[in-house]
């Protein structure tokens, strides 16, 4: 099968706070738990909940970039 390519944009994903609904998770000491699956501790830059995560936030991903035909 041939190669194709796409534009893509880089985002940033995070994780609101579920306590406090305004802070953002954000991962503590660089620390992963080596269960299956990982596991991360987090707190909140506002309020300081803290939270096992199963991802670690803030993360990086790619989103596609669609253009509109005919413009």
């Amino acid at each position: 099968m041939p190669e194709i390519t796409r534009d893509v944009q880089m985002v940033q994903i995070a994780y609101q706070c579920d306590e406090c609904g305004e802070g953002l998770m954000i991962r503590k000491d660089n620390v992963m738990f080596t269960i299956d699956p990982p596991q991360f501790p987090h707190k909140c830059n506002k309020c300081g909940f803290e939270a096992i995560l199963t991802s670690s936030y803030p993360a990086m991903g790619y989103r596609q970039i669609i253009k509109s035909p005919g413009i």
